[in-house]
């Protein structure tokens, strides 16, 4: 089966958004890691390209704070720059990743409910839309 991490991205995407407005944050946090993970991945494949697919399905697996470090790399390297807009690389170094989108990924979806409270899913719910709003600029702009 062929990934599609940036369809993936969205649906996970609007999903959490939907439980979170049925008060489930607990999954909603799980699925913003999901597509904030997709994300990531999307535009970094930009980089290993398609011949190197199999990287991010098994040499990343759930792995998001070693994703966007390597997106970080990707995007200094001048050899690479022009490969994604060069200014995601100065959005990105701003960007907090909350600490809790990725801690326990995915094993936490097997957790207990009352995990997370509403400012945990909100910071969440912000990493996540950033990344998305960043995924489709670069779409947009021709570099996906």
């Amino acid at each position: 089966m062929t990934e599609h991490f940036f369809d993936a991205a969205l649906r996970h995407y609007t999903d959490a958004c939907i439980l979170l407005q049925n008060d489930c944050p607990d999954n909603a946090v799980c699925l913003f890691a999901n597509s904030a993970e997709c994300v990531l991945k999307s535009l970094i494949e930009v980089y290993i390209g398609q011949n190197n697919r199999s990287i991010l399905q098994y040499g990343y697996g759930h792995k998001g704070t070693c994703l966007l470090n390597d997106l970080y790399l990707f995007i200094s390297n001048s050899f690479y720059a022009s490969l994604l807009n060069p200014a995601l690389g100065l959005k990105l170094y701003d960007f907090l990743l909350p600490d809790m989108l990725f801690h326990e990924h995915p094993e936490r979806r097997y957790a207990e409910t009352g995990r997370f409270n509403s400012q945990d899913t909100s910071a969440c719910k912000s990493a996540a839309e950033f990344l998305i709003q960043e995924m489709i600029e670069q779409s947009i702009d021709g570099y996906l």
